[in-house]
């Protein structure tokens, strides 16, 4: 019995020293950068975000492995370098802080793709259309986008010319310039309104383009702006099919993710769509829409990596449901008075959660002015929290608005707590907390809905 216990030892000791460790393949990034030692960079893709930390004189290195060649941004503040990292490349960055995202340099496997996206890049920025183009009427609207399209198509047939370059690159680099400017047309009308004031439709020839060019092709799926445009075609298309239902007024995700379900057949194509339509939409809805959003995800979804990170904003809510106490926070207003949740304790609590510089945020200001006067002296209070990093904006804005509810300023912006803890990416956030500090909805009505004053009433009558 001993020999026999020997010799299976050692049959599994030859085994184990002479089989080799499996090699998980993956993509290497290093870069050094003049006048950055010690800052951190990120690492953005749209499914994750990789911390960079640079050693005292710029330098940084980085190993990840990716289940399909990605598309990345590296940031340091607003300014920006596109990567395209895939497995088994070894990328260089050379560049520095004064010309971070102008003149980066790129040496090693996969250095002529990324040479070509940031040479666009800086091409789109000194052509400087974006977003001074919806000003333009229709017709020479499109007569810009199709220049600034033939430009990027121009730049990559010169890339073409290189034997080493990644034809299923280039490939995905065209079908992106073609679907961007279709990009643009799928918003034009609605963006033109938004700058101009006035109504502008493209003419039929190029609706017709759009209509087209909403096609279910497998080989078009790794074209971030192909996802972009059949996201904005397919639900533009679902909501005039559902214009005499209810949808209308009330847009049922679940039901729209069934539909794109039932009308591509590009698993990954359809993935992206998904996740897209539920990335945000998740972190505005009330606790049952959110529920349903979820759990239609969750049963039409293949993909890992999409499921892995709405089920982290998913989890991050389960806190944040009805009845559960509300995070705390105490925050200053202009004059250094503090205010904490608990101060206000014994009243129903509307919070908003807004910034100088968010349109939408200021656009709701007159609503929420009317709500104050109109539950003035009931059993609600209101109050305005700012994150605005620029605190003196803050401070002119309210001295010369003399607004006559609480304002109170949250200091490190998109750090704060009361931001990280309610789950809130993106203003303007409007919560409604009950008298004991308990939550009612973070996502409430906001002030222009017609649905916040029943809500206020139905509180107010209990």
């Amino acid at each position: 019995m001993n020999k026999i216990l020997l010799i299976l030892t050692i049959t599994v000791s030859l085994i184990s020293c002479t089989s080799e460790p499996v090699q998980i393949p993956s993509a290497k990034l290093s870069g050094s950068i003049e006048g950055l030692g010690g800052k951190i960079l990120l690492l953005v893709s749209k499914i994750e975000t990789d911390t960079i930390k640079l050693d005292s004189v710029g330098r940084f290195e980085l190993e990840k492995s990716y289940s399909t060649p990605t598309y990345s941004k590296l940031y340091f503040g607003r300014n920006i370098i596109s990567l395209y990292l895939k497995n088994n490349s070894n990328l260089s960055i050379t560049t520095s802080k004064s010309d971070f995202g102008k003149d980066a340099k790129f040496a090693g496997e996969g250095y002529k793709e990324n040479q070509l996206l940031n040479d666009k890049t800086k091409l789109s920025s000194e052509l400087k259309y974006y977003p001074d183009i919806f000003k333009l009427n229709p017709q020479d609207f499109v007569a810009k986008s199709d220049s600034v399209k033939q430009l990027f198509l121009e730049l990559s047939n010169e890339y073409s010319k290189n034997e080493n370059i990644d034809s299923s690159f280039l490939s995905t680099f065209n079908v992106d310039a073609r679907y961007e400017q279709l990009v643009l047309y799928s918003i034009y009308s609605p963006y033109h309104k938004y700058f101009t004031k006035e109504d502008a439709s493209l003419s039929e020839k190029n609706m017709e383009e759009m209509k087209s060019a909403t096609v279910d092709i497998e080989s078009y799926e790794n074209s971030e702006k192909y996802i972009e445009f059949m996201s904005n075609s397919l639900k533009d298309t679902y909501s005039k099919e559902n214009t005499s239902t209810e949808e209308t007024q009330n847009f049922n995700l679940p039901k729209y993710l069934r539909w794109v379900n039932s009308e591509l057949n590009s698993t990954n194509a359809k993935n992206s769509i998904f996740y897209n339509a539920v990335k945000y939409a998740i972190t505005y809805a009330s606790e049952s829409e959110r529920d349903d959003i979820y759990s239609t995800f969750s049963e039409l979804n293949t993909d890992t990596i999409f499921r892995k990170n709405i089920d982290k904003v998913y989890a991050s809510f389960e806190q944040l449901r009805k009845g559960k106490s509300a995070p705390r926070w105490t925050y200053p207003d202009i004059d250094g008075k503090e205010y904490s949740l608990d101060d206000l304790r014994g009243k129903f609590i509307y919070i908003d959660v807004w910034a100088t510089w968010c349109g939408p945020c200021k656009s709701e200001i007159p609503e929420l002015a009317k709500l104050t006067k109109e539950y003035k002296n009931k059993d609600i209070v209101f109050v305005s929290v700012s994150i605005d990093s620029n605190k003196k904006a803050w401070d002119k804005m309210l001295k010369e608005e003399k607004f006559d509810w609480i304002q109170i300023h949250a200091e490190k912006a998109w750090k704060a707590k009361i931001v990280t803890e309610n789950g809130i990416r993106g203003i303007p956030r409007f919560m409604m907390i009950d008298k004991e500090g308990n939550i009612i909805d973070v996502n409430a009505p906001q002030p222009s809905s017609d649905k916040i004053r029943p809500l206020i009433d139905l509180l107010l009558s209990e």
